[in-house]
């Protein structure tokens, strides 16, 4: 199956520095960074070796969130030749523990670094692997993945932040799109909690768009909008250009990072 991808990373309007991190066909960005110079693009086939694309959301409240997303993604570039280096025909359930693997050895290394320094630091971590016509899902934290097939969008990552407990005290009608406090992310010290990395292998079809993110998108532009966007027919390119566009002309109150992946025959 063939597969065209796209990425952009946006400071934003409000930000000092990015904090948002990347992995695009063994690219990522330098751990100071003020986004991509222009939109990244890929093409190929699933069938030649697994492709990793990830978005990591380095958490803006602490000294060093973009310390944490750069060390997830520097890490994924060792992970995704761990998963190229897999024999042909390995069960995606391999890489599947692989990218539970990178988020666990990422904790451990954020969190060493924060005792180390005495500095708080986190991040996000929502990656998707294609290999052949299966596609593994793994994510820890809020960054959302959306898949949009036959005009109807979905979003397939699991949210890992109180949403759940407040839907079911206050009911899902009382308590809309509002933020709520992260329950996992990479850097959480493991005397405090195991973490648990969402991991989901799923096949994909031909038609297949994809969109990873982080929050500096959705939460500045609405569901409905950013679904019109990819319903579209926009080139890749300026597509991801139009999300950044929208998002920072709604405020830009945050990091925006956007990766867009395409399925064809």
């Amino acid at each position: 199956m063939k597969i065209t991808a796209a990425g952009i990373s946006n400071t934003g309007l409000i930000r000092e520095k990015n904090e948002d991190n990347l992995f695009f066909f063994d690219c990522f960005l330098e751990e100071e960074h003020e986004g991509t110079e222009s939109v990244l693009e890929y093409s190929g086939t699933t069938g030649e070796s697994p492709l990793l694309f990830g978005v990591f959301d380095g958490m803006g409240g602490y000294e060093k969130g973009e310390r944490a997303s750069f060390l997830t993604a520097r890490l994924a570039g060792r992970y995704a030749k761990i998963c190229r280096n897999q024999p042909p025909g390995t069960d995606m359930e391999v890489i599947g523990d692989c990218l539970r693997d990178l988020c666990y050895e990422a904790n451990r290394l954020v969190c060493t670094e924060m005792e180390e320094n005495r500095e708080k630091m986190g991040t996000t971590a929502s990656m998707l692997c294609f290999s052949g016509r299966k596609a593994v899902l793994c994510n820890i934290g809020d960054s959302p993945v959306f898949l949009l097939r036959e005009g109807v969008l979905e979003e397939i990552s699991e949210e890992h932040t109180q949403r759940a407990m407040y839907e079911k005290l206050l009911g899902k009608e009382h308590v809309g799109s509002r933020k709520f406090p992260l329950t996992q992310c990479i850097g959480i010290p493991e005397r405090e909690m195991r973490i648990r990395p969402y991991v989901s292998i799923d096949e994909v079809r031909a038609g297949d768009r994809f969109l990873i993110c982080s929050d500096g998108l959705t939460d500045m532009v609405a569901p409905e909008t950013i679904k019109e966007y990819l319903r579209g027919d926009l080139p890749q390119k300026r597509l991801l250009e139009e999300l950044v566009e929208e998002a920072l002309d709604q405020g830009g109150r945050d990091n925006i990072t956007i990766l867009l992946i395409d399925l064809f025959v």
